[in-house]
């Protein structure tokens, strides 16, 4: 639970009991809890008691809520239709369905409010053809600061020199470029810049592998970190142990 959805509530930090247990964010920094607490969260007709840990982080989401209460619901997800289904305390299925809008009245915010943000156009060449899209909320001070680290990673275009291919692997690459094709994974555009080889690697059973040579597009873009692989299962087993360790 984040500090602010904390204070919408009403309660008060006495009531938090301690945590020893850091959260390890997405670029390896320790971000220590106010607080452990345990409260009672209803689904329909079902009400099950949570234990939330507190931070005090920004964020934009009110709570995040993991596998212990869909395993304590005995609920079944749906990301793709982004649904919640469980059996209810009269034994008849039931449905939980996301609305931002229902979440920011029942913490005293206005129903109104959208639950986006605006995004303001700033752009980048004198006639307006290419532009950054950036938060409405952002300060001055922000927002200039992010539209000088874009203006500062802005393409510089390369063209790899066209490489020459065996007879074998240039079928090899018109084969899987076909079957990609068929699949509807890609289609064909015309790009003049930031063009790259294909590559073709042998494997062991003796076919071809066709992959393409991003080591320019990597160089070019600005180092950044990337979420943990099963993050939700790393939170969720975080408040019930005295320490972790990752590899």
């Amino acid at each position: 639970m984040y500090y602010s959805l904390f204070k919408d509530l009403k309660i008060s930090e006495t009531d938090l009991h301690p945590s020893k247990v850091p959260l390890v964010g997405f670029n390896g920094a320790l971000v220590w809890p106010l607080g452990m607490i345990t409260l009672p969260v209803r689904a329909g007709s079902v009400v099950l008691d949570i234990e939330f840990v507190v931070f005090d982080v920004p964020s934009p989401y009110n709570a995040i809520i993991g596998h212990t209460w869909l395993h304590k619901l005995k609920a079944i997800t749906s990301t793709y239709h982004q649904v919640v289904r469980f059996i209810g305390t009269n034994g008849y299925q039931e449905d939980l369905y996301g609305d931002q809008t229902a979440a920011k009245r029942y913490i005293g915010r206005p129903a109104n409010e959208k639950a986006v943000e605006d995004l303001v156009a700033v752009p980048i060449t004198e006639d307006g053809s290419r532009f950054f899209l950036v938060g409405s909320s952002l300060s001055d001070t922000e927002q200039n600061k992010m539209v000088d680290f874009l203006n500062k990673n802005i393409e510089r275009p390369v063209v790899q020199r066209a490489r020459r291919f065996s007879l074998v692997h240039f079928e090899a690459v018109i084969k899987e470029v076909n079957r990609v094709l068929n699949a509807k994974a890609i289609r064909e555009v015309q790009y003049p810049i930031w063009l790259a080889n294909t590559v073709v690697v042998k494997k062991k059973n003796g076919k071809c592998q066709v992959c393409v040579d991003y080591s320019n597009l990597n160089h070019a873009c600005p180092e950044d970190f990337f979420p943990l692989s099963q993050i939700d299962q790393l939170v969720d087993t975080t408040p019930t142990r005295a320490t972790i360790k990752f590899p």
